[in-house]
């Protein structure tokens, strides 16, 4: 349920041809929600009980201060690779998604990789058993083994963040003086 709203004009980044697009932020004392309308006006609402998680987080600036939230922490490989596999995944010519297979696995799954995901062996053998014959789902289940670490360890410190806290609170800030 909602408890107040604030219009801000704005272009939409999500979906440019969207009629209506929806990015949320997550904080400790609730939710903010962002429905676009057709005119790309926005209208923040925030919500008392929060059912929203990490894949939540607001495009671009939230996606943004979390990235720098993670490199802070030197963890950046984990949202890095994560985004790396949502790129993987739209790829449509096997030549192209075979040289994407190689390059994430070089970059972020090897036990020699330079921004190595912390996976578990059996993880990794099955990733590589995978990715001799890489389909658009190969990386599906060490992608989902990296997002829950992030939703379990990165996210929550994230959201207790002084860098998060002060995001909001311009947010905040913002809305307040746009809706006078």
């Amino acid at each position: 349920n909602a408890v107040k709203a604030v219009r801000l004009p704005v272009t939409c980044l999500l979906d440019q041809t969207a009629a209506l697009c929806v990015c949320v932020c997550v904080c400790v004392n609730g939710c903010y929600a962002a429905y676009i309308n057709p005119v790309f006006e926005v209208l923040f609402v925030v919500f008392t009980s929060c059912p929203y998680r990490l894949i939540h987080v607001c495009f671009p600036d939230g996606l943004a201060a979390f990235r720098t939230f993670l490199k802070s922490e030197f963890s950046d490989e984990n949202i890095e690779f994560w985004m790396a596999c949502e790129e993987y995944k739209k790829i449509k010519s096997s030549t192209k998604l075979v040289s994407k297979a190689n390059k994430i696995f070089q970059e972020f799954i090897d036990i020699q990789a330079p921004r190595e995901v912390n996976i578990d062996y059996r993880t990794r053998e099955k990733t590589k058993q995978s990715l001799e014959d890489p389909s658009p789902t190969s990386l599906n289940e060490v992608q989902a083994k990296v997002y829950s670490l992030m939703e379990k360890d990165s996210y929550p410190r994230f959201l207790r963040s002084k860098m998060y806290q002060e995001m909001i609170n311009r947010a905040n800030a913002q809305g307040q003086r746009r809706s006078v």
